[in-house]
């Protein structure tokens, strides 16, 4: 009895397997002309005449570079948006707190004596020049706040204007037109 269920349970795991397989191995090459694409976690799904394949980000990238050039300038523009608000929010993050200390320091740290006037007059350039670069890193994490928004929103939805442009309204593949002359009336029709 146990023989029997553990071989059932191992031709049962088998073959929903080789069903897995099957869908997990079609190509973007194999599913015909892609009509829509939709998004799901980090994820692509390119559905096409033929059947459907998920992708990972750089599968998608080269479809789309390969087969829509305005979806692939504005899903590049975004990338490069996103890619410099995580340097610029990096950068900012790591100096404001390492600069922010280094004023604080400078200007309350006490260890000055105040009658020397040189000791005083470093001590005070040096705070100054710390509040600047903490406020310079502060910029940067501020400045970083849009680029990572626009960018992101413009990576996500790339994939809504290839769909557009697959569903975009095509050509009129037949036209009617009246015409008139000294002769009558003609219909023309084409296609």
């Amino acid at each position: 009895m146990k023989r029997i269920l553990f071989i059932s349970i191992l031709v049962f795991c088998l073959a929903a397997s080789t069903q897995a397989q099957r869908v997990q191995t079609l190509t973007v090459e194999e599913i015909g002309n892609v009509y829509q694409i939709d998004k799901s976690g980090k994820y692509y799904t390119l559905s096409g005449t033929n059947g459907e394949a998920t992708v990972d980000m750089k599968a998608y990238e080269q479809f789309i570079k390969n087969n829509s050039p305005e979806a692939w300038a504005y899903h590049h523009k975004g990338n490069q948006l996103w890619k410099t608000g995580w340097g610029l929010f990096g950068g900012g993050i790591v100096a404001f707190p390492a600069f922010f200390f280094g004023a604080f320091v400078s200007a309350f740290g006490g260890s000055a004596d105040p009658d020397d006037e040189e000791l005083v007059r470093k001590s005070a350039a040096t705070s100054i020049s710390c509040w600047v670069l903490t406020a310079v890193a502060g910029a940067a994490v501020v400045t970083s706040i849009p680029l990572l928004s626009v960018g992101s929103i413009r990576r996500n939805n790339s994939h809504k204007m290839y769909n557009a442009y697959v569903t975009a309204p095509q050509e009129p593949q037949l036209s009617l037109s009246l015409q008139s002359s000294t002769n009558g009336i003609g219909l023309a029709i084409n296609f």
